[in-house]
């Protein structure tokens, strides 16, 4: 496991990444909204493509404000 931080609260802006090719290409990426949480899995709205998208813990990234 990385040093990503992966304890991600409602509400939280976060860095999607959607994945193909079982994983091992990066299809799309963006920032999102997390708008619900369920065992290990977040719903995320994505402004840009309109739409709330089911993530794992794999495919979130915390996005660093202080930049």
């Amino acid at each position: 496991m990385d040093a990503r931080n992966l304890d991600f609260e409602i509400g939280e802006l976060v860095q999607w990444i959607e994945l193909c090719a079982e994983g091992f290409l990066v299809r799309d990426r963006g920032l999102g909204i997390v708008v619900e949480r369920y065992n290990h899995f977040y719903r995320v709205h994505r402004p840009i493509q309109q739409d709330v998208v089911n993530f794992n813990l794999n495919e979130l990234e915390k996005v660093n404000e202080n930049k």
